[in-house]
């Protein structure tokens, strides 16, 4: 099964009156990604670290990243 294929799933158990939740536990480049991959989705989307230092500079990779979806048309605001 493809990682797509994974989501779809996922995300086709999930109904519109709840959605899916989802804790990514760590904010590095992987836990991050997740994380923005899954809000994409429209999922509920907590992220955790033991690290706040951790989670300030994701916090600032997803804004931006946010931003470059924004641009790219691939996301609204």
């Amino acid at each position: 099964m493809s990682r797509q294929q994974g989501r779809e799933d996922i995300m086709a158990e999930t109904t519109k009156s709840e959605p899916l939740r989802i804790a990514c536990v760590g904010a590095g480049n992987i836990g991050r990604s997740w994380a923005v991959a899954y809000a994409m989705s429209g999922a509920e989307v907590r992220l955790f670290d033991v690290s706040s230092a951790a989670l300030d500079r994701a916090l600032v990779a997803i804004d931006a990243a946010a931003s470059d979806l924004v641009a790219a048309g691939q996301l609204q605001k």
